[in-house]
């Protein structure tokens, strides 16, 4: 993900789902993510609310760049602790990577 924004990413890879909206139990199923994550990033505002009734719908560009960033964090063996996103909608950069890769080392 070399794009500095997410708005950038989404507009590039997603556009496509832009503004089409989406519940977080289909999302689960969808791109198999726990629904306790899901409710995590949307408490966190990583995901953009559509409609607020019930239940609630959300953005589904939002979601697949959400879990296009989780699935490869995972894929370099970042699992817990840190944020997803930064404070710009960003994937989170790690203070200390070797301490990350130490720690996978040690499981």
């Amino acid at each position: 993900m070399n794009l500095r924004t997410k708005q950038e990413y989404i507009e590039r890879y997603y556009s496509h789902l832009a503004g089409n909206s989406i519940t977080l139990s289909e999302a689960s199923e969808k791109y198999a993510i726990p629904r306790s994550t899901l409710e995590k990033w949307f408490y966190k505002q990583y995901i953009r609310v559509v409609s607020d009734s019930y239940p609630v719908q959300c953005n589904e560009a939002d979601i697949a760049y959400c879990v296009d960033v989780y699935q490869s964090r995972r894929k370099r063996g970042i699992r817990y602790g840190a944020p997803l996103l930064d404070d710009a909608g960003t994937p989170y950069k790690l203070k200390h990577t070797d301490l990350s890769k130490k720690r996978k080392q040690d499981k």
